[in-house]
């Protein structure tokens, strides 16, 4: 029974050390994607003019 205790506890905070950096590197390429996108809409719009992206 003690053995079995602590191995799923072991597991458990392993598990939470996969998922704590699974969350930072998606959190991370989110905002890299997010802020790539917004500038090449920034970029876009200052070259050709919003009139031109929206249409």
């Amino acid at each position: 029974m003690i053995q079995e205790n602590l191995s799923m506890k072991k597991n458990t905070s392993t598990n939470n050390g996969v998922g704590k950096k699974f969350l930072i590197i998606s959190i991370s390429m989110t905002i890299l994607l997010n802020g790539s996108v917004a500038l090449w809409f920034f970029w876009y719009v200052k070259k050709y003019g919003i009139d031109k992206f929206i249409s």
